[in-house]
């Protein structure tokens, strides 16, 4: 399952000062599965041959201010904030590969 909720508040606090706030996400868990991909030359298979895939949750944030100084100078100060916690394949072990990368270098 995926959602992309996405948020944006402007707020003139004065004639002269307006805050802009944003929000992005982007939410996609697959712990659940994912569909099959038939003669697929990647292998989807998770811990114990399940099709456990990925979770992420990365999202984007920011805050600014704008002065106007003068109709013809704009003062801006920002702030963002940024995460990006991609999960594949919660609870595998790297050790499942070894008979693949030895059979592929022998």
């Amino acid at each position: 399952m995926q959602s992309f909720p996405t948020a944006r508040l402007d707020y003139q606090i004065t004639p002269t000062v307006a805050w802009h706030g944003t929000w992005n996400l982007r939410s996609s868990d697959f712990t659940s599965g994912t569909a099959p991909y038939l003669n697929s030359p990647f292998n989807f298979v998770g811990p114990a041959g399940t099709n456990i895939h990925s979770s992420a949750t990365p999202y984007v944030a920011t805050s600014s201010v704008d002065w106007t100084i003068r109709p013809s100078m704009i003062n801006t100060a920002s702030f963002g904030i940024q995460s990006n916690g991609e999960y594949f394949f919660p609870g595998a072990d790297p050790g499942r590969w070894t008979t693949f990368l030895t059979d592929l270098l022998a």
